[in-house]
């Protein structure tokens, strides 16, 4: 197994990490930490589901992250799971585009290279992960 190409970027920096991802989209939003470790593999697999998206609607469809990196501290303050991979860098958690269906987008991302996808129907998400299992 290769391992992951990460990143540790000064928090509010603005880095394009690809053509549709900055880094700012995945800082943690505590006030606490300065920095934003960024996995790679990760930012390269929301690139391709973003391509498919766009790709499925005909239409350039911008991906909104509801939820990038949580620094250790802040994931307890929200009581996040002990294990949560967002503290980890592997993990976010994105918004489904208008006319997409949950389980669909699910399918996306699980085909853009994503290895874990959970959804949420609530507020319509996916939480995608390429921590190692």
């Amino acid at each position: 197994m290769t391992q992951n190409k990460i990143y540790i970027i000064k928090k509010g920096a603005e880095r394009q990490l690809t053509p549709h991802l900055n880094s700012r989209e995945l800082d943690c939003s505590c006030d606490v930490c300065k920095h934003t470790p960024i996995d790679m593999s990760l930012a390269q697999c929301f690139e391709k589901l973003r391509r498919a998206i766009c790709a499925l609607l005909g239409r350039d469809t911008p991906l909104i992250i509801k939820s990038g990196h949580r620094c250790q501290a802040h994931n307890q303050e929200v009581e996040g799971a002990s294990e949560l991979s967002m503290h980890m860098v592997a993990a976010m958690d994105i918004l489904c585009p208008e006319d997409v269906d949950v389980d669909l987008f699910a399918q996306l991302a699980k085909q853009s290279g994503f290895n874990f996808v959970l959804r949420y129907y609530d507020i319509p998400r996916i939480h995608v992960d390429n921590r190692s299992i």
